[in-house]
């Protein structure tokens, strides 16, 4: 199956974003800072000319090596540019053959940026260095999911395996999530009911959530 790609994705919309105690404030300007940067000869040369790699999770966070979903140290694809725009900092992705046939799967919804922080202030920061890109379900940062960003998908000629739900497009993950018996699913589902009472977008939803169940927020695991 060969199909084409659009390769840019949102990764992280523009606000103030909060990472535990830590307020992340992502700026139009923070965003063209890092985009320069990533281009720039000397961080090319820090990273020894490599590209920033996508995994599943994040394997190479110390705060999050070795839990569950973050064990995984294969690379699905590299981030091949950065772009600010005016809803947020845009990249551009080339998936390996595996990380393909993941987006055709709609396993994975959401971008998570790992990147390097500049304090200013107390508890305030400013995203400064990307560090590499985690593909999860449950973002700190909501953005617009990934079926609603790519058109087609390349497929390579392997054997994909057949996945019995698919994620819809205004969906965060697989329905039976959504149970208030799992530990995600209180989390989810109060995201859902947010969204249909007061028909907010997902995004708005997801937000309010967080902020008024920070506990079920922290069950979230990728």
């Amino acid at each position: 199956m060969t199909h084409t790609i659009s390769d840019w994705f949102l990764m992280a919309p523009y606000g103030e974003h909060p990472y535990g105690p830590v307020l992340q404030c992502f700026t139009r300007e923070a965003a063209e800072n890092m985009a320069y940067r990533f281009h720039s000869f000397l961080y090319r040369c820090l990273r020894g000319f490599s590209r920033v790699p996508i995994y599943i999770g994040h394997p190479d966070s110390e705060r999050f090596f070795k839990r569950p979903g973050h064990k995984n140290p294969q690379v699905y694809g590299t981030v091949k540019a950065l772009e600010a725009r005016e809803d947020g900092l845009w990249m551009q992705v080339k998936w390996t053959p595996s990380g393909a046939c993941l987006m055709a799967s709609g396993r994975y919804q959401f971008f998570s940026p790992h990147w390097l922080l500049a304090f200013v202030e107390g508890n305030i920061s400013i995203p400064k260095t990307l560090v590499s890109v985690g593909l999860t379900n449950y973002p700190n940062i909501p953005s617009c999911c990934i079926d609603n960003q790519k058109t087609q998908v390349v497929v390579p000629e392997v054997v994909i395996p057949q996945v019995a739900l698919k994620v819809a497009s205004d969906t965060l993950h697989l329905r039976f999530l959504t149970q208030d018996k799992l530990p995600a699913g209180k989390f989810l589902a109060t995201v859902q009911s947010g969204k249909r009472s007061k028909e907010e977008s997902y995004i708005a939803a997801w937000s309010r959530a967080k902020y008024r169940h920070p506990e079920r927020y922290e069950s979230l695991s990728t």
